[in-house]
């Protein structure tokens, strides 16, 4: 739209510009037939030269100066819309490599983030000799959790800190498997959240997309532990990543219904 109101700008002072000169030219006629007429040039009177030569400066020559002005000044405006130009192709090209460093880097920490959870490696709750990998490693550290709440629950103590000395037993001896998954989790969400990007819901979707419930169950005490709960539960609530955990289902395998008003309302929708 701002293209085209230049354009026709430009236009009708070009239009102008050729009206002015056309205008000069019909005063050179009728200045060269009131002083001139139908003398021949060589018997032309010095004084009626000088008499033409005083209107067409005073007519003509300021017409067409002002015609000139106005085809510069056109230049001019053509010349600062093609700067605009270039700047605006300049800009576009800068923020489609911002956005294209950004994937980039985004979907290299989901990958590591597959890695991760897959690489999870302890040893059975419910069966010591036994390794567990990946998605079982997540199942039994849900267990494992919920194991340790059973131990703190009957304690007469507020909810929170229930859940902290909960989260505290169950690092003792997870926090080594999990620590890093988390870490890196943590800083995805503080990747999206402090690059120059738009539309970073977007991004944080397809991040809770790779996120699986027990991941989720997990995530939402991890975000109530010690650790997490300065730092991680902020960017928990702001991205609304436990949005998939407000539903009836998965507060039912929460630890505690009542830890759900732990979380404000923004980190479920």
């Amino acid at each position: 739209m701002a293209n085209n109101d230049s354009s026709r700008l430009k236009t009708k002072w070009i239009r102008f510009a050729w009206t002015l000169i056309v205008v000069g030219l019909l005063c050179f006629m009728y200045g060269y037939t009131a002083f001139i007429g139908k003398q021949y040039l060589l018997q032309v009177d010095r004084n009626d030269l000088a008499a033409l030569g005083s209107f067409l400066q005073g007519t003509v020559a300021s017409l067409w100066s002002l015609a000139a002005f106005i085809f510069i000044y056109v230049a001019f405006l053509g010349q600062q819309e093609e700067l605009q130009h270039n700047r605006d192709d300049a800009a576009r090209q800068e923020r489609t490599a911002v956005q294209q460093r950004f994937e980039s880097s985004f979907f290299a920490l989901l990958g590591l983030h597959r890695e991760l959870r897959t690489e999870l490696n302890i040893t059975n709750p419910n069966n010591p000799n036994e390794r567990v990998h990946g998605s079982r490693a997540v199942s039994s550290l849900v267990q494992q959790l919920r194991a340790d709440w059973n131990k703190i629950k009957d304690q007469q103590l507020d909810s929170l800190t229930k859940v902290h000395r909960t989260y505290a037993l169950f690092s003792q001896i997870y926090q080594p498997s999990i620590g890093h998954y988390f870490r890196n989790l943590y800083h995805v969400v503080l990747f999206v959240g402090t690059s120059d990007v738009g539309n970073k819901a977007q991004y944080i979707k397809i991040l809770r997309a790779q996120l699986s419930s027990d991941e989720l169950l997990l995530l939402f005490y991890n975000g109530l532990s010690n650790d997490g709960y300065t730092k991680f539960k902020p960017l928990i609530e702001k991205y609304s990543l436990l949005e998939r955990v407000d539903t009836e289902p998965m507060w039912g395998r929460l630890l505690h219904r009542e830890h759900v008003d732990l979380y404000e309302s923004g980190a479920f929708h």
